[in-house]
């Protein structure tokens, strides 16, 4: 009887300390998985610090003013070479 209350004693203790290190292991393991996914986050905020920055740039009015005036340079001239009034006032007279 004295045998088997030691083995299951000792079979207690294993179990015990198995499962400490177990636990321990765990929060390791997951300690790691939370740095990883904090250091991910940081680069993913970055980039989207520079994405919004990018967009921001692409987005100003004088940005597209300027595109717009090199797009449409060659029809800016010609509606600058006819003038509305001179059209619609002979029209009239």
């Amino acid at each position: 009887m004295k045998l088997i209350m030691r083995i299951l004693t000792i079979l207690c203790l294993a179990l015990i300390v198995y499962a400490h290190v177990w636990q321990r292991v765990q929060v390791l393991r997951l300690g790691y998985k939370v740095s990883q996914h904090e250091k991910n986050k940081e680069e993913l905020s970055k980039e989207h610090r520079a994405l919004w920055l990018g967009l921001s740039k692409l987005k100003s009015v004088e940005r597209i003013e300027n595109l717009s005036r090199l797009e449409f340079a060659e029809e800016l001239r010609v509606i600058e070479l006819v003038n509305p009034e001179d059209h619609c006032g002979k029209e009239n007279k």
